[in-house]
This record gives C-alpha cells, sequence and structure tokens, in this order.
C-alpha cells in the first residue's frame, strides 16, 4: 500500500526569519491555506480530525492555522522525545498517537527521512500525509509515496524521489545543494566543520581510505583533493547513489573505486590493508542498528596497525533509552526512529577488537551527537 505525501512546499528558513502571527493576510500564511485547499479540492478529500508531527514552534504555526483559521480539529501533537502539552492539546509519543485522518509533519524538512522510518509503523492505509516544508527535488504534485508494505528500506525509496525529480527539474543534487537550498549550504557548512576537525588532521597523501556510505560523496569530495597516490574506497548500499557518484563526480578518476556494496561489509578489502575507515551521518541513521557494530567489527579488519577510524553516532547512557548491547547482538529500537547508543558499549566493543579510543567529542551544540576516532592498536 502507497501513501501520497503532499508537498505544501513553505520556506522553512522565511519562517524562522519572520516574526510571524496568525493572521490570514500574512503571505505564508496565505502559502499555506492556497495550497492545502488546492490538495484537498483536487484530491476531493473532506477532513474533520487530524493530527501535527512535532511539537515546535512550526507545529504550533500550523496548529493555529488548521483549528482556528480552518476549523479543522487537531487531536493532538505526535512527538518521540516531547511529552505534556502544547497549550489543551496533548503531545502523545507515536504509539501512543490519535492520528485522526491526516498527519501533517512538521519537522526541519532534513528530519523527514527519520519521521517517515518512525511514523511507517503506526499509519492506516487512509490516512494523508502532508510535508510542511519544501525539500529539494520534491515536486508540489504528490508524487512522493510512502510504501507501507515494501520491503526496500525507506532510503532507497528516497532515492527514487531524487532521482526522478532532478531528473524532472534538470538539475544536478550537488548543484542543488551548494547553489540553492539555504538548508542544504548549511549541512554543507557542518560537513566542512567535520571534515577540517576530525578528517583532515588524520590524512596523509598516499592514504588508502575507505568511506561507508559516501551518498553525494560530500566528504570524499574533499578527501579526493589531499591525496596524490592514495585512493578512497566507496562503499554505497544504494544503486542510485553508486550510479550518481561514478557518472557525475567520480567518473574518470582511477584514485576512486567504488564497490558494489552489499549492505553489511567490506568484503572487497583484503585484511589490514586501509590506513582510515570513516562513516558520517551514517550510523545516525542506518537500519537494523546491528548493522553498526557489524560495520565497527569489519573497519577493525581491514585498518592496518596503527590506523584511524572514525564516526558520528548518537549517544545516550541512560540504558533505559539507548540500544542495550546483548551477547553480540543488537535489539531493535522500534520506536524512536534513530539509534541512540551508550558511547561505554561502542568502546567496550571496539576494544574486543584491538581498538583504542583517541577522542570522543560531543557536537557543537552539544546535543546527542558525538563524533568518536579510534586507532587499531599496533
Amino acid at each position: 500500500m502507497k501513501l501520497p505525501v503532499y508537498n505544501m512546499g513553505l520556506n522553512y528558513d522565511v519562517f524562522f526569519k519572520e516574526n510571524l502571527t496568525i493572521d490570514p493576510s500574512n503571505p505564508l500564511i496565505q502559502s499555506f491555506l492556497k495550497r492545502f485547499n488546492k490538495i484537498i479540492h483536487k484530491e476531493n478529500i473532506k477532513l474533520t480530525t487530524g493530527s501535527i508531527y512535532g511539537a515546535s514552534s512550526s507545529g504550533l504555526f500550523v496548529y493555529n492555522i488548521i483549528q482556528n483559521i480552518l476549523n479543522i480539529k487537531i487531536s493532538n501533537f505526535i512527538d518521540c522525545k516531547l511529552h505534556g502539552t502544547v497549550g489543551a492539546i496533548p503531545i502523545l509519543h507515536p504509539k501512543e498517537a490519535e492520528w485522526g485522518e491526516f498527519v501533517i509533519i512538521c519537522v526541519s524538512p532534513h528530519n523527514y527521512f527519520s519521521v517517515f522510518q518512525i511514523i511507517k509503523h503506526f499509519l492506516s492505509k487512509t490516512i494523508y500525509l502532508f510535508l510542511l516544508w519544501d525539500y529539494p527535488f520534491l515536486s508540489q504534485k504528490g508524487n512522493l509515496f510512502l510504501d507501507l508494505d515494501s520491503v526496500t528500506p525507506l532510503y532507497a525509496q528516497w532515492s527514487q524521489v531524487l532521482q526522478r525529480n532532478a531528473i524532472h527539474q534538470n538539475i544536478d543534487i550537488w548543484e542543488y545543494y551548494t547553489t540553492i537550498d539555504t538548508a542544504g549550504k548549511k549541512f554543507i557548512n557542518k560537513a566542512e566543520y567535520i571534515y577540517k576537525t576530525f578528517l583532515f588532521p588524520l590524512i596523509k597523501k598516499n592514504d588508502h581510505i575507505v568511506e561507508i556510505g559516501p551518498g553525494t560523496g560530500i566528504f570524499s569530495r574533499m578527501i579526493r583533493k589531499e591525496l596524490v597516490n592514495g585512493k578512497i574506497h566507496l562503499f554505497e548500499k544504494d544503486e542510485w547513489w553508486r550510479d550518481y557518484l561514478a557518472k557525475n563526480v567520480f567518473y574518470d578518476d582511477s584514485n576512486v573505486i567504488i564497490h558494489n556494496c552489499d549492505g553489511v561489509s567490506l568484503h572487497e578489502i583484503p585484511s589490514e590493508s586501509i590506513d582510515i575507515v570513516f562513516a558520517c551521518t551514517v550510523f545516525t541513521f542506518i537500519q537494523p542498528y546491528m548493522l553498526i557494530f557489524t560495520y565497527l567489527k569489519e573497519a577493525s579488519r581491514v585498518l592496518k596497525k596503527g590506523g584511524s577510524l572514525f564516526f558520528d553516532f548518537f549517544n545516550s547512557d541512560n540504558t533505559e533509552e539507548c540500544v542495550p548491547f546483548i551477547e553480540n547482538s543488537i535489539k531493535e529500537q522500534a520506536l524512536d526512529g534513530n539509534p541512540l547508543i551508550s558511547s561505554k558499549i561502542i568502546q567496550e566493543f571496539l576494544k574486543k577488537h584491538n581498538m583504542e579510543l583517541k577522542e570522543c567529542r560531543q557536537n557543537e551544540n552539544k546535543g546527542v551527537r558525538y563524533y568518536a576516532t579510534f586507532c587499531k592498536l599496533i
């Protein structure tokens, strides 16, 4: 069963630059009302009760429009992390929520992917999904679908959307991110910070490097500039992204090898042959979560003695909310979307595989994301 996902197309950055009041004459509210009414009339949808995913300022903004201007009831806000109420409206966890006939997703557009991973388990097959904020390559024609029955990982479904819309808009993903999309440019700035702070100090010009999950190649593009005789091995599970990297980024570069990744290993790499293994914004989304430890073990295998491993992850030393480590396996975290893993567990696991912690640093915003660097013992 495929659920259509409708893109409202509002500008995320404009919202946070303006001091908005719930005035029907406000341009952003007019845009919302025009788009929302156009969708429900075109699709002949009759809505009386719904919900909002994301108990945030943008969620409150939408609540006031839906309930106070359109007179459609909002049963509750839905959020994995927040509790309590917004005004008189309760904030409920997805497993407890009343979803209603529709849900409007009011999180940062770059979190859409992780939200889809969460809500897929709880949606009825008749619910309508709306994305509040515009996102690169999502058209405003409702041509994104969330497949509830497919065993295809959601990131692969998302890549298919990117592919279709990139062709439709006749623009390269990298060009869009670097020149048009404000949120994308912020992500690139963050990537440059990660690269300069953690990866660049590790790299030597003749190193052999493995990247797990390169996606658009944002990190491998920067690393390639530093290498002379070294090589980069890219392990990307998604076929479309592999093809994109081969044809659009590294098409004539013999120093970049794009592997047919099986999604569980670095099987084409000989043991103790690599200087650096890294994965950025991969272990924060990967499913099933036990693959994190599968890849960490593989990284230890392929690294030379003295080689470096760098990755980021969502840390929690609260054993009630983190993914428990039990007899070399990881229990699934079915409800909270992104994996929370204890830094102590990671350190203990890698210690068993001859890896020593060099640094584990909290991100610059003091959130749950941590950056870890390990070294293979000599």
